[in-house]
């Protein structure tokens, strides 16, 4: 036994075109908006990102010239205490 559907020819006129149109433009701008805040959201986050790493940087840089300058005192007390010891 063979099950027969009853499908109905699709009579698709020209205002039916304009509406799935609109549908479709309305939703693909919806896609578009969301993908732009999501870009945004991105870059923003990049540019976190960004700052610190150049704060890291920066840190590393104090505390390696703090680490220098801890070295040149101690070295300037040293020349110092023979100084006196010579004299």
């Amino acid at each position: 036994m063979r099950c027969k559907r009853n499908l109905k020819p699709i009579h698709i006129n020209q205002k039916m075109i304009e509406d799935m149109n609109k549908k479709f433009t309305r939703k693909i701008n919806i896609f578009k908006n969301k993908n732009k805040t999501e870009l945004l959201e991105i870059n923003a986050l990049r540019e976190l990102q960004q700052t610190f790493v150049s704060f890291k940087n920066r840190l590393y840089k104090i505390e390696e010239k703090h680490l220098q300058l801890k070295e040149r005192s101690f070295e300037i007390i040293l020349l110092d205490k023979n100084k006196r010891t010579k004299n």
